[in-house]
């Protein structure tokens, strides 16, 4: 592993891992949401 850069501000690390914290907390579900049955009865336009 190459390390790219150093940061050593504590100010600056503890702004990077609140955003982090933050991003994590608006993560989306995995699955959308559950699946609906067609209305009862014929649908429009759809005839056998």
């Amino acid at each position: 592993m190459k390390v790219i850069a150093s940061i050593e501000d504590p100010g600056f690390i503890r702004q990077v891992l609140e955003a982090l914290d933050r991003r994590a907390g608006q993560q989306l579900p995995a699955f959308g949401p559950p699946a609906r049955a067609p209305p009862p009865g014929e649908l429009p336009g759809f005839k056998d």
